[in-house]
């Protein structure tokens, strides 16, 4: 009897786990299908907006359109949507059309584009716009517009920007005093290295290495040896090195 009721158990057990499995299984389609009627519930919606002249929603389903790419190009029907949502101001899709006429070659409307983005407050087109003004990337170079771009995104907290502007202070000679002009771009070295910025972490301890004040620099150094910067490791090495034959000598 009790063998037989141990069976019964084990063989209820299997049932009731093939149930479960089942009712997962079912349970995970049922989610599929779900997602995939709300996928186009959401597409069928954003083209009515899109449509309507919702220029938010025209940036969106250029996003959906392009999400659903297998190639990821910019094909005739994404690239529409996102010029009818930048043409009526949309700032987001004003950063995208430039990117777009800048992979196809279109450098001068690409710009264009690009600062009406920035102009607008958008981050990236900022540090982007003062890129090309710093280098003469597609425009004359100009170190007051660069910076003057730069220090839009940087104030944005846009960590690229910071640590550029950090680099223009540090490198341009007609920004003002040479003292002035170092303590802004340690300012901002330190605004992206206290972000996790490696590269801002190795410049400030390159720059305390500069002045002897090796222990300072060796923090800066092995945080960016952490972020994986081997530069930074290697400096950080030779400083090691040379405070073990002082303590030798």
């Amino acid at each position: 009897m009790m063998i037989y009721m141990k069976q019964r158990k084990k063989n209820l057990m299997k049932y009731l786990n093939k149930k479960f499995i089942t009712a997962v299984g079912l349970t995970c389609i049922l989610l599929v299908i779900n997602l995939a009627k709300a996928d186009i519930d959401n597409e069928n919606n954003l083209i009515i907006k899109a449509e309507n002249g919702d220029k938010v929603a025209q940036y969106h389903l250029a996003n959906l359109l392009l999400s659903k790419n297998v190639d990821e190009e910019y094909n005739d029907q994404i690239f529409y949507w996102y010029q009818q949502s930048a043409e009526q101001g949309y700032v987001e899709a004003e950063f995208a059309l430039s990117v777009i006429y800048s992979e196809r070659g279109d450098s001068e409307k690409s710009f264009i584009w690009l600062e009406k983005a920035a102009k607008q407050n958008h981050a990236k087109a900022q540090y982007e716009l003062g890129i090309n003004y710093r280098f003469g990337f597609d425009v004359k170079s100009d170190s007051s517009k660069a910076l003057y771009f730069l220090e839009k995104s940087a104030q944005q907290d846009y960590i690229p920007a910071q640590v550029e502007l950090g680099n223009l202070y540090l490198t341009t000679f007609d920004l003002g005093s040479d003292l002035d002009s170092y303590k802004k771009g340690v300012y901002w070295y330190e605004k992206a290295a206290q972000k996790n910025n490696a590269f801002a972490q190795l410049n400030l301890g390159i720059i305390q290495m500069a002045q002897s004040n090796y222990q300072q620099a060796l923090l800066w150094l092995n945080q960016a040896c952490k972020n994986d910067l081997t530069d930074a490791c290697q400096l950080a090495s030779k400083i090691k090195t040379k405070k073990i034959r002082s303590k030798n000598r």
